[in-house]
């Protein structure tokens, strides 16, 4: 009797030891297809929310997260500045090296701003062709100016080869400190002024609005 329950023992542990297996390796699969449909799923949400050349958020994430910093700004009040900014004469580089080139100076101009603007709280975005918007959290208009006048010195620096052609370009830019009771549209059409005054008095420059910008424009 002792013999038989031994043996009865020993093929329940048996049986219960590949049945935990066989247990433990269908959770290992599930968890593993699981771990797989979340990195899909971040990737796919990563690819709608970025700019496929640049890598830069593209225009839809950019008008959320503005939408976001402006009722965020209504609850703190931290101070957040909007740059917008081209690249000069942006056509005579297309039209004179081909749109290979001009891909290669958009990627060129958003790796120069992610240099510049690097914070967290610092939002790169190419919002059209050859335009983009950089939203830059926690900092006065003072201050947003000093760092656009960095990322501005290290564009017009910039020399960048291809096909043995050295090709320089500049930049135009504009900044719209948010206001209190201000909505996202018309914190943007604020920056787009500075920016076309930017446009209108020689490019490569920077230009802060103001009233007197907004008559101008």
């Amino acid at each position: 009797l002792r013999t038989k329950s031994r043996e009865f023992i020993d093929f329940y542990v048996e049986y219960q030891t590949k049945k935990d297996g066989r247990r433990s390796r269908r959770i290992d699969a599930i968890a593993t297809n699981l771990q797989t449909v979340k990195k899909q799923l971040v990737e796919a949400n990563e690819t709608a929310r970025t700019d496929h050349l640049t890598g830069a958020f593209n225009r839809r994430s950019f008008d959320e997260h503005a939408r976001k910093v402006v009722h965020d700004f209504a609850t703190h009040h931290t101070p957040v500045s909007l740059i917008t900014l081209d690249i000069d004469h942006f056509k005579k580089i297309n039209d004179a090296y081909g749109h290979d080139l001009g891909d290669f100076v958009i990627q060129a101009c958003v790796r120069l701003l992610k240099e510049t603007f690097s914070r967290s709280s610092d939002f790169v975005a190419r919002i059209g062709g050859e335009e983009f918007a950089v939203v830059v959290g926690h900092s006065t208009l003072e201050v947003t100016k000093q760092r656009a006048e960095e990322a501005l010195l290290k564009i017009r620096k910039e020399v960048l080869i291809q096909d043995k052609l050295d090709i320089r370009f500049t930049v135009s830019m504009g900044i719209a400190q948010l206001q209190e009771f201000e909505a996202r549209d018309q914190w943007v059409k604020r920056a787009d002024e500075a920016l076309y005054h930017s446009k209108n008095t020689g490019r490569d420059r920077i230009t802060l609005w103001a009233p007197k910008v907004a008559a101008a424009s």
